[in-house]
């Protein structure tokens, strides 16, 4: 749903102070970055799509 995604968006935003984050984690993100954009995609939900896609350069792991 459009509010899932907008909060979606709004949680991970609020953790991005802590970018360097565990391999498991950084994985697990990406699939939930991957499935939150493909969504985006599907409803022309352009707001939220604009948020991850800077958010995804963001997040590391060492």
């Amino acid at each position: 749903t459009e509010s899932g995604r907008i909060w979606f968006a709004r949680v991970v935003n609020a953790r991005r102070a802590r970018a360097c984050v565990s391999e498991a984690s950084f994985y697990s993100l990406a699939q939930h970055f991957a499935l939150a954009l493909f969504e985006c995609h599907e409803a022309d939900d352009f707001a939220p799509a604009k948020s991850l896609m800077n958010m995804c350069f963001t997040f590391y792991h060492k």
